[in-house]
């Protein structure tokens, strides 16, 4: 049974280090990377006032670039640097040693830190994805019933959060079986998951980036079409959840087993 001490320190922990990645120097740069988009939009007003038309020319390009850099760039990064540093900055400032007092189980404080780490990169994405989509619709004058611009937003945020959690996860795995969990973070991400996708086989269901891309909208339609059509190709949007939850689910399972059981952490923090 899980009693109410853990529970209590589950909340204290989450709360903790919540705030302290928050204010945090790193946190600046994770917030520049959410306003880019609106920083290219915004240069793409300031050209459209000297060129006029130019934007009514690219309104489709901004919109593909914005999902470009939220899903394909923000969600890998953001996942990155919070997902390896639940165990090694803690290994590396030598200050997991005052995280595990007693009756507080290890497992408590990673899946508090864990929490706290999802918790930040997806309160950034969505307020970066709720002024980009503004801007957006109104540089290309969309008129979209309020209701359909809610869901979509609850949408986007919701695949996310699922990415975030999915890549958090395994980089979570890698920080608790390796020294240098960043390194071997950026090999997944920038060289094997673009890698695969030119290999053909079955080495492209080893990433998460081939269960992301069907769940992701599509701007390049016709001025028939609706505003915006959800692309889904093979795997599936259900199976494409179900297979980032499971992995979701098994490394951090596989995290905490190993987090729990394995001594040389502490002795390396000492």
């Amino acid at each position: 049974m899980y009693d109410s001490s853990q529970l209590n320190a589950y909340k204290a922990i989450v709360a903790f280090f919540f705030r302290k990645a928050w204010r945090s120097r790193r946190n600046r740069f994770f917030i520049f990377l959410c306003m880019l988009p609106l920083i290219i939009m915004g240069i793409m007003i300031v050209v459209n006032l000297f060129q006029p038309g130019f934007l009514r020319d690219i309104k489709f390009f901004l919109g593909e670039m914005t999902i470009q850099i939220y899903f394909l760039l923000n969600v890998q990064l953001f996942s990155l640097f919070f997902g390896t540093s639940v165990i090694s900055e803690e290994v590396e400032d030598k200050t997991l040693v005052y995280l595990l007092p007693r009756p507080v189980s290890r497992t408590t404080v990673l899946l508090g830190k864990f929490s706290a780490y999802v918790a930040i990169p997806s309160l950034l994405l969505m307020a970066g994805l709720l002024a980009s989509f503004f801007i957006y619709v109104w540089l290309a004058n969309f008129n979209i019933p309020l209701w359909d611009s809610v869901i979509f937003l609850l949408t986007l945020w919701g695949i996310a959060l699922l990415h975030i959690i999915g890549y958090c996860s395994l980089f979570v795995f890698l920080g608790s079986i390796m020294k240098k969990p960043v390194i071997a973070g950026i090999v997944f991400v920038f060289g094997w998951e673009n890698l695969v996708r030119l290999l053909p086989g079955i080495s492209r269901f080893l990433t998460l980036n081939y269960y992301l891309r069907p769940l992701l909208p599509s701007f390049n339609y016709s001025k028939n079409s609706q505003f915006l059509a959800f692309r889904i190709t093979q795997p599936s949007g259900i199976e494409s959840i179900i297979v980032i939850l499971s992995f979701s689910i098994l490394f951090i399972g596989l995290s905490a087993a190993i987090f729990h059981y394995k001594e040389i952490v502490l002795t390396d923090s000492v």
